[in-house]
């Protein structure tokens, strides 16, 4: 295998693409139409190797340097146009404005051929050379990292209408359906600090599949004195924010804007697309943006924070924005690293009435559905809105049935009005009945709120009785929003946190019954578990729920807690 060293020094998502009424100029040849410039025509000829006109074959005429989008809100990459060959193979196409183009010709049996033209002013260039239709080539290859970190990105061709994904877990890519020639691939990378590449000068082959070898990813290098504004983001975790003693890494900073700290109107972009993270020392860091509301002047963004040390008020970050014409890098799945443990993360960010899905921001992309629409809290919520469940019939569903891990963390923020079932794990994905049901939060008929497994050991198998830990210290139905969390796994005793705080543990505890199911919020069965409440079915508000792989430490659930609350004195952000 050939070993491609590229150095990533563009933005990941910053797309070579022309979009629509711009010009590409950077070899002096790429141009695309513009108001008032002189177009001229261009016409060729198509046939198979016997000399046979490929007749009624599609034709698509594209700039040399057309990319399709990585993501659907980066615009339409410009496409300059299209036809079909006569009964002697002969096509035509006008208007067209002198520059390099691609010409593909493809016809219904899968044959296809790559013409590559500039097209001038004079009357010579306007004849493409003859095109040869072929079987079809393939293009496969193996996306990295230096350190061996897994990379998630997509794989475009310039010229065509061709973009795949890699495989996550291998890093494998193929495009499997190109004419015959030679191509540059751009491999746009969905991590918020790794940098696209272009992979010039490969040449697929008709009938055959080249495999290219290793593409490896760099950080990504942007000049940030290129943008117009920044500011230090203070994170403070001693007596005047958080106040948690231990230091925690790659945490989920929640970051909240609103008029008085940011001024939304100085931002290029109308949904952040400008905004930027970096390090005390400069490096990127990843983030998401949950919501960017510039007409409402709030926005919610989640920051990886590679460190951030205990007891220290003068910690900082910094943020960036005002550079026109920025890519948005907002992408979860670099936040919520499945790398990390993490699970599922759904933000509840969505209208179930009208979105059709609750996203899952992690690669495991198990998304939540409603069976029966029902509002969503859109002002009160910790982390810019929750979902309201009305304790009647609304409720959320995974669409996909997992195994939960062994070593698990389970957290949400609630608002409860009455008693009924948060957030479960159980072998159906409807409705309340079912024969395997436990990992759930429940608010009992006392209104208290407990968390309960079917006990087993650390082979799976189920023990004689139910566990459960439990907060009675207060009531959870009194219409505060509350976070809590539970920890266990087999070497960790079952504990339960608060509002941040150490409330319960089950030391007995130390695994659950391993079957596959679903993730059930806003009903469930309770059966026979201890206080059961009168309806199954949750009365009140969730946000920000969360399943990991591991256990989370003390330290960690409480900045959680401190960070996301409403009204966390945690983030200051310094004026400019």
């Amino acid at each position: 295998m050939n070993l491609r060293w590229v150095s990533a020094a563009l933005p990941a998502f910053f797309m070579l693409a022309c979009l629509d009424a711009c010009m590409d100029t950077r070899d002096g040849k790429d141009s695309l139409q513009g108001p008032g410039t002189e177009t001229v025509g261009l016409h060729g000829m198509a046939v198979y190797p016997d000399g046979t006109p490929a007749k009624n074959a599609d034709v698509i005429v594209r700039s040399a340097r057309y990319l399709p989008n990585a993501f659907p809100h980066t615009g339409r990459a410009y496409d300059q146009g299209a036809t079909t060959t006569d009964a002697l193979g002969r096509y035509s196409l006008d208007s067209l404005l002198p520059g390099a183009y691609a010409i593909e010709i493809r016809d219904s049996g899968n044959q296809a051929a790559l013409v590559r033209h500039t097209l001038g002013r004079d009357r010579e260039s306007r004849a493409a050379p003859q095109a040869l239709l072929l079987s079809l080539a393939a293009i496969s290859g193996r996306l990295e990292r230096p350190e061996g970190l897994k990379v998630h990105a997509s794989v475009g061709v310039y010229g065509l209408e061709r973009r795949v994904f890699n495989e996550f877990e291998t890093g494998k890519f193929m495009i499997a359906d190109l004419p015959q020639g030679e191509y540059t691939l751009r491999v746009t990378s969905l991590d918020t600090v790794l940098g696209g590449v272009d992979v010039p000068g490969i040449q697929a082959v008709a009938k055959a599949n080249v495999d290219i070898g290793r593409v490896l990813l760099d950080t990504l290098k942007e000049d940030y004195t290129t943008w117009a504004r920044s500011r230090q983001v203070f994170i403070r975790t001693g007596k005047a924010g958080a106040n948690v003693a231990g230091t925690v890494a790659d945490f989920p900073l929640a970051i909240h804007l609103d008029s008085a700290d940011f001024p939304f109107d100085t931002s290029s972009a109308p949904y952040g697309s400008d905004i930027r993270f970096a390090s005390a020392a400069g490096a990127p860091l990843r983030y998401e943006i949950e919501a960017w509301d510039a007409a409402r002047r709030v926005a919610v963004i989640w920051v990886r924070v590679d460190t951030l040390r205990g007891n220290d008020d003068g910690q900082f970050i910094r943020m960036y924005w005002g550079k026109p014409g920025a890519e948005a890098l907002s992408y979860g799945r670099s936040v919520f690293d499945t790398a990390l443990g993490y699970r599922n993360v759904w933000h509840l960010n969505e209208d179930p009435r009208t979105a059709g899905l609750i996203l899952d921001a992690t690669a495991s992309g198990n998304d939540a559905v409603s069976p029966v629409p029902y509002a969503t809290d859109t002002n009160t919520a910790p982390v810019y809105q929750g979902v309201y469940f009305n304790g009647r019939q609304g409720s959320l569903t995974t669409n996909q049935s997992v195994r939960p891990p062994g070593s698990l963390t389970i957290s949400l923020w609630f608002q409860s009005f009455s008693q009924g079932k948060l957030l479960g794990f159980q072998n159906t994905p409807a409705g309340t009945a079912a024969t395997r049901f436990d990992r759930h939060f429940w608010i009992d008929k006392n209104g208290h709120i407990r968390f309960g497994v079917n006990s087993a050991d650390t082979a799976g198998k189920v023990l004689p009785n139910t566990r459960y830990v439990s907060y009675t210290d207060g009531y959870a139905d009194d219409w505060e929003w509350h976070h809590v969390a539970v920890t266990m796994a087999p070497d960790s005793p079952m504990a339960l946190y608060f509002d941040g705080a150490f409330s319960d543990r089950d030391t007995a505890t130390r695994g659950a019954e391993d079957y596959s199911g679903y993730w059930r919020m806003g009903t469930g069965s309770l059966e026979g578990w201890l206080s059961t409440p009168v309806r199954e079915y949750f009365y009140g508000a969730l946000d920000e729920v969360r399943i990991e792989a591991i256990v989370r430490s003390p330290d960690w659930i409480k900045l959680s807690f401190e960070t996301q609350k409403l009204k966390s004195t945690v983030v200051k952000i310094a004026p400019e």
